[in-house]
């Protein structure tokens, strides 16, 4: 999947294209022969606050 996404930027069937929904974030899991499309919610807490209005409020001053 590496290889082709590289070379022609198709990695292949089963990959999901990416979303910024916050409903439709997904991961790819390859683990020993075993792809599995998984939700993309590492670390979301973090994440949320890092994109909050209170937050870049702050960085904008």
């Amino acid at each position: 999947m590496w290889i082709s996404f590289v070379s022609d930027l198709n990695p292949g069937a089963g990959w999901p294209q990416f979303s910024l929904s916050a409903t439709g974030r997904q991961v790819l899991q390859l683990q020993n022969g075993n792809v599995t499309a998984i939700a993309d919610d590492f670390h979301l807490e973090e994440t949320q606050y890092l994109n909050s209005a209170r937050l870049l409020n702050e960085f904008e001053k």
